[in-house]
């Protein structure tokens, strides 16, 4: 199957896989035996044909608690292509994509969403393979005040809606630097804060170190009227410290606004997001755009490969792990869609229970080990075994040296009238120059080899001891030492005087052993 005819994993699954066969094949790839659809109105499917996007929604229950009412939410993820060529103008470009954007949200505030999240740099085609500043660089704008956020805005007030919109940041108050940033729009309409993406890749096709750095927003947590939520953009998905952060801060929900390519990364997608769903009692909502885009110069990805226009195919597949393990089927690999899922968050504290990962974490082990790891004197923890410094000796003793004859005869000596019986010529001979003091068998360069087999694995054992024990015993006085050559030093550098006569000095020395 070409990968043109591949949509989806689910699709090739209820395929060729009988259908009692299949749920056990689901409880084991995605942690339930049933996709517990959720179901559409008859509105909302209509409205999703209308708008040409593949509409899918699934539900994750709680267990049901005395002392807690449910806290039910809807969730939704987008995916979608970037239809306009990427030779058009910019605000044609994205003109284009706000209108995309907005009939797909018409669908979601039909399927009752609450809060929505869009792909990776939703405005713009994904430029940043290019390398090239211009015209990228104009879809840049403002977090709070730029035409995507004030559209936003006005959507998310009408509909109720908290919505997360990932741009390309111009950040006008600091010399009009780029971040890719994370907006997110509160369903009163309101700017609540953004977070500027982790991790920035260098590899491949994605050259965005060329355009942005590092975010510096750390790992914010957004208190919104449906739930705390988190925004893991994109390449820190494959961070799980990253992951970790936003559920040390409390976090219940995290998207993965995302945009990555078959070839590199799809054998992970399935993956990253659900472990870090696992790892820290919260859900996860991985988002990937979808299509190929093509640019008008050609580029290359660093790779060998020849240089291309064509950036993709963008793998879509968006889907949302629970933090019990269990996972909803992925949208399709090369269609606009929307994702719904109905989440009661408190299934976030009751796997807590369940589990303990966060009662057992230890947190404060691995910040001591960290802080120790970021120090450039820091020595990994390695414990190596005696068995090193036995095996070289063994090593010394039956190597061979210089034409052949081991170590360990040399050492112990050979009676040549006794043994020499069952001997061949060529060993006679060797034993013949070992007792020749004229033509000695441990050569330097022979001998050299050997010792560095023996003295590098013992070395690396004891030196740092030693150099504790030396440290801590004369350490006061090699500092003193150390401080009078630092003086003497300058002082003869500085002294010209100083400098002649250590010169003189060095005269008469040379002098003195000429005469003998």
């Amino acid at each position: 199957m070409s990968e043109s005819n591949f949509k989806s994993l689910e699709a090739t699954l209820n395929k060729y896989i009988p259908p009692e066969e299949l749920r056990e094949v689901k409880r084991v790839l995605y942690g339930r035996p049933d996709d517990n659809e959720l179901q559409f109105s008859e509105e909302t499917i209509s409205l999703a044909k209308d708008v040409d996007i593949e509409l899918k929604g699934y539900v994750f229950s709680a267990r049901k608690e005395d002392l807690r009412r449910p806290r039910i939410v809807r969730v939704a993820a987008v995916q979608n292509t970037v239809d306009i060529p990427t030779t058009a103008p910019i605000h044609v470009q994205r003109d284009a994509l706000h209108e995309k954007i907005s009939n797909i949200l018409r669908v979601a505030v039909t399927a009752g969403v609450n809060i929505v999240c869009l792909q990776e740099a939703w405005t713009m085609p994904f430029a940043f393979c290019t390398r090239e500043k211009f015209p990228w660089c104009e879809f840049a704008e403002d977090v709070e005040n730029g035409p995507t956020t004030k559209m936003l805005k006005e959507l998310a007030k009408q509909y109720n809606m908290v919505i997360i919109s990932p741009i390309l940041e111009r950040d006008a108050n600091h010399h009009d630097t780029i971040w890719n940033t994370a907006v997110v729009i509160s369903n009163n309409g309101s700017y609540i804060g953004k977070h500027r993406k982790n991790h920035i890749p260098r590899v491949g096709d994605f050259n965005e170190s060329t355009y942005y750095y590092e975010g510096d927003t750390g790992h914010p947590v957004f208190e919104t009227q449906f739930g705390r939520i988190g925004i893991n953009i994109c390449y820190g998905r494959h961070h799980p410290q990253n992951w970790m952060m936003f559920g040390v801060n409390g976090a219940e929900i995290v998207f993965n606004p995302s945009a990555t390519v078959g070839g590199l990364s799809e054998p992970l997608w399935g993956i990253e997001a659900r472990n870090a769903a696992i790892a820290n009692s919260f859900f996860s909502v991985a988002i990937n755009r979808v299509g190929t885009e093509v640019f008008p110069n050609e580029f290359t990805s660093g790779n060998g490969l020849p240089a291309h226009k064509d950036f993709g195919p963008f793998y879509g597949s968006s889907y949302v792990a629970a933090p019990d393990g269990s996972r909803t089927p992925g949208l399709s690999r090369d269609k606009d869609g929307l994702l719904v899922v109905e989440m009661d968050l408190n299934l976030c504290r009751q796997i807590k229970d369940f589990w303990g990962f966060q009662m057992t974490q230890r947190l404060p082990l691995y910040a001591e080990s960290l802080a120790r790891a970021i120090k450039p004197d820091y020595k990994p923890q390695i414990h190596r075994h005696m068995m090193i410094l036995v095996a070289s000796i063994v090593l010394l003793l039956v190597v061979p040296c210089t034409n052949g004859l081991p170590l360990w005869d040399y050492l112990t000596g050979v009676d040549t009238t006794e043994e020499s019986a069952g001997m061949d010529t060529t060993t006679m001979e060797l034993i013949e120059q070992r007792q020749d003091d004229s033509k000695p068998l441990l050569r330097y360069d022979t001998m050299m080899p050997i010792l560095q087999v023996i003295l590098t694995p013992i070395g690396r054992m004891v030196w740092p001891r030693v150099e504790q024990w030396v440290s801590g015993l004369f350490g006061a006085y090699l500092d003193s030492a150390n401080r009078a050559i630092d003086t003497i030093s300058q002082y003869a550098t500085e002294n010209i005087s100083f400098q002649t006569g250590c010169s003189g000095l060095t005269t008469v020395i040379t002098q003195c052993e000429s005469n003998g």
